[in-house]
């Protein structure tokens, strides 16, 4: 009946059609969840794949003008063939590799932050307000670092480096020792942000086979990360900003008509 009445809500964009795209989200959002152990990216993905390329979500856009896609590294990663068969189908993989508007137009650029300062910022975020964030791995990290504040492990003037549990364990004596390398390059231009348009693998992978085949592999895991966007630029060293909250929509003019009931 709503639609049929093309009834609109207190704001000109809650249209039953916007309502429609919303439930759609939230069935998404829960199937995601439900298999959260097991499947839980694979219908996110499938979920932003379609909230991005379907003309009556975001899809329009595509065929309108260029577009600019700002998301976490993994999502844009274009350098790298897609497959609806499988697990986690990423969105840049999906548009440079499959959706017809943007197949073999697209440019990827992985920006990547290595260390933070004015960390102590972390001090002020009350993560009780900030909802299912408190449970997720960023939230974990801001209350290690609120943690290790209070008892003076950090110090103001200090960057520091954040990174998962997970990825921790993962750390192996030849990342450490890649990261070191970076390190040290870095530091010859003041730390200043640094665009890599070639790495000798070649040699590095034969430098470091002579050390291990551990060092080897991880060589070869970079080179594979790193080749997954058509550009990368390294920040060392970046100050840590906490994003401010929105401001509450603003109370709708009474003067404004509505066909709202």
């Amino acid at each position: 009946m709503a639609k049929d009445a093309n009834v609109v809500g207190r704001y000109p964009f809650l249209t039953t059609e916007f309502i429609e795209r919303v439930i759609v989200n939230l069935e998404s959002t829960h199937a995601a969840y439900a298999a959260y152990s097991k499947d839980f990216h694979q219908h996110r993905q499938q979920a932003m794949i379609r909230n991005l390329t379907d003309p009556s979500y975001l899809g329009a856009s595509f065929t309108s003008g260029k577009v600019l896609l700002h998301a976490g590294e993994a999502h844009t990663a274009t350098r790298v063939p897609y497959s609806k068969d499988e697990t986690v189908p990423w969105e840049g993989s999906y548009l440079a590799h499959k959706f017809e508007p943007t197949k073999g137009r697209t440019f990827s650029l992985s920006l990547s932050g290595f260390a933070f300062s004015s960390a102590l910022e972390l001090e002020q975020v009350d993560l009780d307000t900030y909802g299912l964030l408190k449970d997720t791995a960023y939230g974990h990290i801001v209350a290690k670092v609120q943690q290790k504040s209070a008892d003076g492990t950090f110090a103001s003037d200090d960057a520091h480096v954040f990174a998962y549990e997970e990825q921790l364990k993962g750390m192996t004596p030849g990342w450490w020792a890649f990261l070191h390398c970076l390190l040290r390059i870095t530091s010859q231009y003041r730390n200043r942000p640094l665009v890599f348009h070639h790495v000798p693998w070649a040699s590095l992978s034969e430098q470091a086979s002579q050390i291990s085949p551990e060092h080897a592999q991880t060589v070869s895991t970079i080179q594979e990360q790193w080749q997954t966007h058509d550009l990368g630029i390294l920040v060392p060293i970046s100050p840590l900003t906490v994003p401010r909250k929105r401001a509450e929509p603003s109370t709708p003019d009474p003067s404004v008509p509505s066909n709202r009931p």
